[in-house]
């Protein structure tokens, strides 16, 4: 009898034990001490994944636009007006219509400066060189100068007069008695070349 008795409550002791283990098991795995993961926002999620937009031809950006523009080394650069604005210009669209003013008032300064072509030749075609090359390095384009002279036309001419010169790609040397016919033969040759729209053609003098 004392055998039977020792079995039966060494039974109940591993039946206790068991029960409470399977209820600390229980309470364990409701408390976690490892905390659980944070999800983001699906409104955080959206904002950061979500890219800056792309500027347009034209837009007024600020200065660190302007400064991400030059870094990218892309198709866009900012052009800083004189009044310290810069505006986005793409170099295979036409330019913004304040730029193109703008380029076109400070070559004039330069072209009415050597207006008169004969009195000193090469300086004439360097002030114009600069004046092409500062426009080129600022707004990405190729640069084609047309402007209002007074000089010999040909080197027989004895007289001088006035006439318009192109200086740049298209027709460079040639010269026309009238601006009309300087405007359309530039135009035919900017729309003959595959790449039209690099180019930027700028009326001075």
């Amino acid at each position: 009898m004392l055998t039977v008795k020792r079995t039966i409550l060494s039974a109940s002791v591993v039946l206790v034990l068991a029960a409470g283990l399977t209820g600390c098991a229980a309470t364990s795995s409701g408390s976690s001490l490892i905390p659980a993961a944070v999800e983001p926002a699906a409104a955080e999620i959206t904002a950061s994944a979500t890219p800056a937009p792309t500027p347009k031809t034209g837009d007024v950006i600020d200065a660190a636009q302007a400064d991400a523009l030059k870094a990218a080394r892309g198709p866009q650069v900012a052009y800083k007006m004189t009044d310290g604005s810069f505006v986005v210009v793409t170099k295979t669209e036409p330019l913004p219509a304040a730029v193109q003013a703008e380029v076109e008032a400070k070559t004039n300064v330069v072209a009415v400066k050597y207006n008169d072509v004969s009195a000193d030749m090469n300086a004439a075609s360097d002030g114009m060189l600069a004046a092409k090359s500062a426009v080129t390095r600022t707004t990405g384009k190729k640069v084609i100068v047309v402007w209002y002279v007074l000089g010999y036309p040909l080197s027989s001419s004895e007289t001088k007069v006035n006439y318009w010169a192109v200086d740049g790609d298209a027709a460079a040397g040639e010269f026309f008695m009238t601006r009309a016919e300087a405007e359309a033969s530039v135009a035919a040759w900017v729309a003959a070349t595959p790449n039209s729209n690099e180019y930027a053609i700028i009326f001075a003098g």
